[in-house]
């Protein structure tokens, strides 16, 4: 332990005031041995100067000590001189002795300071070996603990996703899992894909920044190249990656993303993207989770998909794709109920195509099938948006048209009329004309009743038929005829 300054002082001077008491009562001693009488105490005097040698030593080291110890070696001369006795001569190997011992003891201890320091050195050093060791350890835990925690994640986000076979619902909820799996994305974005026709649609997206709109609402080349190749994409920087044109991107802001396609037994069903303004933002891990995330999606998107199909098959005409006939009554109960708490008007047009059966013996059932298409294809062109237009029976149509009041239902209604009179349709390489009569009937003018609706439309309809065909007719409210 090092001494402080003010010990080294004290230890100094004790030291100098027993050498100077030394050097006096040997020198007092000697000054009797020359009247002949040597003072027993002279030997004792020489033999303690090595006390204060050896204080000095471990204050000031060695250099010291022996000066300390010449000045005893000088006195020690004048006595062997003054009294001429050899016996004297024995403390100069005495100090010699000493200081020998001295120097043996202060090596041995130095020695013992370098192992200890070398020690102590090794220990710091597998000190910090182990610390880094541990922190490492500890980085692989979190690590691991992170990873499980995404799996663990991951497998939650695969019972959610199978609780829905709602299409808009699944892709909200991929949506908000991608938006909170990767984070630093700036928008994560949604598409189903069409194979056939290598196109694509925006289901659902989500954006950093509220209210933001998504420009590309079919993909651009990115969305397309992974709708071609079925692998996933990851672009640190549209600026630099060779790989594409920057020139043909819609929004050129988007700096770095991700992208994952949604594959179903060989198929792509769809994609998810991850995207940034920010160039290197997303990682391989941010992409390996994407595409985990797509890989768990596919299935809960096929099935959707196909349950969504299985639907529109139940509740659509499979010749005209228009609504059919149960389907078109249930909507009737919904919107005659909305109609009426709403206080809104509701019209009704019963369609009937014109001397159908006469197509149908002369030029046979397909060209028939022919002419209710091309009728089906203008009817929901012409229809409002939000009706609901079915095929309520052979060649008979009707449309539902919430809050639509009865004088817009005759302009609509003439409005087909007019189209199908001049649309021509070619059966056996000869161009022929259809027309259509048209029954109109409406909520609040004719009837506040459902069924009577119906019933108006009907007796509506069959009064264009007797009024000479192709024509738009409605017999207004009263029992009609």
């Amino acid at each position: 332990m090092p001494l402080s300054a003010a010990r080294r002082l004290i230890i100094t001077g004790l030291s100098l005031f027993a050498v100077l008491a030394l050097g006096y009562f040997s020198v007092f001693s000697l000054s009797l041995a020359k009247n002949g009488t040597i003072c027993f105490c002279l030997p004792f005097f020489l033999l303690l100067f090595v006390l204060p040698a050896l204080f000095v030593w471990t204050v000031w080291g060695r250099w010291a000590a022996v000066g300390m110890l010449s000045v005893a070696a000088l006195i020690n001369l004048l006595v062997l001189v003054v009294t001429q006795q050899k016996s004297f001569l024995a403390f100069f190997a005495y100090y010699a002795g000493f200081y020998f011992l001295f120097a043996w003891f202060e090596r041995r201890n130095q020695n013992r300071l370098l192992l200890a320091e070398s020690e102590g050195e090794r220990n710091e050093n597998e000190k910090n070996e182990q610390e880094v060791r541990f922190a490492k350890l500890s980085e692989d835990l979190d690590a691991s603990f992170q990873k499980y925690s995404v799996y663990y994640s991951l497998r939650e986000v695969a019972e959610e996703f199978a609780t829905t076979l709602s299409l808009e619902h699944l892709a909200r909820i991929v949506v908000k899992q991608l938006k909170s799996f990767i984070s630093k994305a700036e928008a994560c974005l949604l598409y189903l894909a069409e194979v056939d026709q290598m196109s694509l649609s925006l289901v659902h997206s989500e954006t950093l920044k509220e209210g933001e709109r998504i420009k590309s609402k079919t993909g651009d080349v990115f969305d397309l190249w992974v709708l071609k190749t079925r692998q996933p994409l990851h672009i640190l920087d549209t600026k630099k990656d060779v790989r594409f044109d920057s020139r043909k991107m819609e929004d050129a802001s988007i700096r770095s993303l991700i992208v994952a396609p949604l594959v179903d037994e060989g198929r792509v069903v769809g994609m998810c993207r991850a995207q940034s303004s920010y160039p290197n933002v997303f990682t391989t891990e941010d992409l390996r989770l994407l595409y985990a995330l797509s890989v768990l999606a596919s299935p809960a998107f096929a099935n959707a998909l196909l349950w969504q199909k299985t639907h529109e098959l139940a509740i659509r005409d499979s010749l005209t794709g228009l609504f059919v006939h149960r389907y078109f009554k249930d909507r009737l109960k919904d919107e005659h109920r909305r109609a009426l708490m709403s206080n809104v008007p509701l019209s009704l047009l019963m369609c009937d195509l014109d001397y159908f059966k006469k197509y149908n013996d002369s030029f046979g059932h397909t060209a028939g099938d022919m002419i209710l298409v091309k009728v089906a294809q203008v009817l929901a062109s012409e229809s409002p948006e939000g009706s609901i237009v079915a095929r309520y029976g052979g060649e008979e149509f009707a449309i539902l048209m919430p809050r639509i009041a009865k004088p817009d239902a005759m302009q609509i209604a003439e409005k087909i009329r007019q189209r199908v009179e001049s649309g021509e349709v070619e059966i056996r390489r000869e161009m022929t004309k259809i027309t259509v009569s048209i029954g109109v009937s409406t909520i609040p003018d004719d009837t506040m009743e459902r069924e009577e609706l119906l019933l108006k439309a009907d007796q509506s309809l069959y009064a264009a038929k007797r009024g000479g065909r192709n024509r738009v007719a409605s017999v207004g409210p009263g029992p009609g005829k």
